[in-house]
């Protein structure tokens, strides 16, 4: 029993730094950028920009909401959206890895 919980506890911990959505100031991907590492609810407030679109990740969904603590307002994306500014002000993500 032992052997089955390691591989799935590592699998779990290398979940944690794999890049699940880049963030961008601009539309359209374009001018500063940052990660968004891991799965489940990540405050985006302090990135030092207003979020303008986001890339997913291969294999990835998530929500993005108006508030920190994955509160208020929320989008669902399953792709990249290059035109977020439109929709609403992404101060937290919950990012999920559909694979």
């Amino acid at each position: 029993m032992r052997l089955l919980l390691l591989p799935l506890f590592a699998s779990a911990a290398a979940a944690q730094g794999v890049v699940s959505a880049t963030v961008y100031s601009q539309p359209n991907f374009g001018g500063v950028l940052r990660n968004v590492i891991g799965f489940g609810c990540v405050n985006l407030d302090d990135v030092g920009f207003k979020i303008e679109s986001i890339e997913l990740r291969r294999r990835t969904f998530c929500y993005a909401y108006g508030k920190v603590n994955c509160a208020g307002a929320s989008i669902y994306m399953s792709s990249s959206v290059g035109d977020l500014w439109r929709y609403l002000t992404m101060e937290s993500a919950h990012c999920f890895d559909a694979s």
